[in-house]
């Protein structure tokens, strides 16, 4: 019940009292232990040769996963869900047993991964720590039923067969504290809804029944111009929605920047640094306030990334069907792990 009191004092906060101080700690953690990755999707900023002359190769050590971590329960985050990624491939970070470990230690127990897969082995899964029932692990996988298409734009050659392979080894093993939810990117290049349904369900075929194994659809947005370089469309007749990612996140980067979100991958937005800041220093300092309440008043033009971002004006985003489903996904109150 606490974890429900928390969430509303959150929307209260978002939504009804619009404050531009937070008025409790963020419910989602998300701590980026590497930015580097070994696929170049065509809708990341990853395939573009001067992604990183913009932000540097980053990689954090256990040790940095402690003291960042550390930081956040000394300023009162009392979440047991993290996700371990922002931009990169997590498992590209060798020590990511012992960086689970170390977020044990503090407290967490629910981790969400997005994961390429490809470096997901049965291998490297069991290495991760799983102290008792209440470790949980839970990768989300873009993939699709096409060979072909998948490997044109996500993964290299060779690779498709790789991911596959991965997600049957690690649903046909007794580890229950591991759920897979696959995502269907097909809808990248295909647009017709009877093709788009038919292709679902190839993916879905693909792989053996499990409770421990499910399926998502993905609508693509070109949220900060990577694929088209140009602020989306007009909004001018779309209704606008306040983001609540300001109040209800936090996105650490490798190096210890603190980003406004999970897709501002190139760190236009940067509010502190964590390694060299405390959290409360952070989270409602001025930068924060800023965003917020520019965020708030729809004035997004000084914001980096923002004016660039077209999630504000898909309302679909902000339906309780949707909201539902980021508070079982992205808040780590899913169900498919006893």
């Amino acid at each position: 019940m606490k974890r429900y009191a928390r969430w509303a004092k959150v929307l209260y906060g978002w939504k009804i009292n619009k404050s531009v101080d937070a008025l409790c700690p963020p419910e989602e953690v998300f701590l980026e232990i590497t930015n580097t990755c070994n696929f170049k999707c065509s809708y990341c900023p990853h395939a573009e040769p001067n992604h990183f002359l913009e932000v540097s190769p980053a990689t954090m050590s256990p040790d940095d996963v402690l003291l960042l971590l550390g930081k956040l329960r000394d300023g009162g985050v009392t979440t047991s869900a993290i996700h371990l990624n922002i931009d990169g491939e997590p498992f590209m970070n060798r020590r990511i047993d012992q960086i689970c470990s170390a977020a044990i230690s503090k407290g967490w127990n629910t981790f969400i991964f997005a994961t390429n897969g490809y470096y997901a082995s049965a291998e490297r899964v069991n290495a991760l720590p799983a102290a008792g029932k209440d470790v949980r692990y839970l990768f989300t996988i873009d993939f699709c039923s096409d060979r072909v298409l998948f490997e044109r734009y996500r993964g290299g050659t060779g690779s498709w067969d790789v991911v596959r392979q991965n997600v049957h080894d690690l649903i046909s093993l007794d580890i229950p504290h591991v759920s897979i939810v696959m995502t269907d990117i097909s809808s990248f290049v295909i647009t017709d809804r009877r093709e788009l349904l038919s292709r679902y369900a190839a993916l879905k075929q693909l792989f053996p029944d499990s409770k421990r194994l499910g399926f998502k659809t993905r609508e693509f947005h070109d949220v900060t111009a990577y694929v088209t370089g140009q602020v989306n469309g007009s909004h001018e007749h779309r209704k606008y929605n306040e983001c609540p990612y300001p109040w209800t996140s936090i996105h650490i980067a490798a190096n210890g920047d603190v980003i406004s979100c999970d897709r501002d991958l190139r760190h236009k937005n940067v509010l502190g640094n964590l390694f060299t800041e405390n959290f409360s220093d952070i989270w409602n300092g001025e930068k924060y306030r800023r965003l917020r309440n520019a965020i708030l008043e729809g004035d997004l033009a000084d914001m980096g990334a923002c004016p660039f971002c077209d999630l504000p004006y898909d309302s679909s985003k902000f339906s309780l069907r949707h909201l539902a489903q980021v508070a079982v996904v992205r808040l780590g109150a899913f169900s498919m792990v006893d």
